[in-house]
């Protein structure tokens, strides 16, 4: 890939297409499951007014991620986080409990003492996550309407392509409506 002079985050590969490529933020890299954002501009031309559209949209795309991601996990990171927790704790032998169930009176001591024997080993590694796993300390992601309309959006996002800003804007904003009227 070449990089175009003049242009933020743009190349052209061998073929001649124009890409949007961006290595994420270090403060926010390991909440990505990708080492770069990689988008394909779809033309061909840099002097095309219809390539300038295609950048600002994918580049307003990208910023509304990272700042996303800076203002804490977004929800599906969070439930990866969560299922990624169970599948730890079940390997180690456990069924998955959050951290307030252990605590409760009525767990079997047994039971808790055998998580902590487990995991004995690896609680002063900060990067050991089996001890989270284990002992409940990743909470349950809870969703809101809007993480349900940017999943939905998400989902759905092919249906999009092709469509201009305004066309982008009509099909979502009934979706919007119907949050804000539902939460309010």
């Amino acid at each position: 890939m070449h990089r175009i002079h003049g242009w933020n985050h743009v190349y052209r590969r061998s073929n001649g297409a124009l890409y949007y490529v961006r290595r994420p933020p270090t403060d926010i890299a390991d909440a990505l499951p990708t080492r770069q954002f990689r988008r394909s501009l779809k033309h061909r031309d840099e002097r095309a007014p219809a390539f300038k559209a295609a950048y600002d949209i994918v580049h307003a795309e990208v910023e509304a991620c990272i700042a996303k991601l800076r203002k804490g996990l977004s929800a599906p990171q969070a439930q990866r986080d969560y299922d990624q927790a169970v599948i730890r704790a079940q390997r180690l032998g456990f069924d998955y409990r959050p951290m307030d169930v252990l605590a409760d009176e009525q767990t079997n001591i047994e039971d808790l003492v055998n998580r902590l024997i487990a995991v004995e080993a690896k609680i002063d590694d900060p990067t050991a996550r089996d001890v989270d796993a284990v002992l409940g300390a990743i909470p349950k992601p809870k969703y809101t309407l809007a993480d349900a309309l940017e999943i939905f959006i998400e989902l759905n996002k092919t249906e999009l392509r092709g469509k201009n800003e305004g066309q982008r804007k009509r099909w979502r904003n009934p979706l919007e409506l119907a949050v804000r009227n539902f939460t309010e």
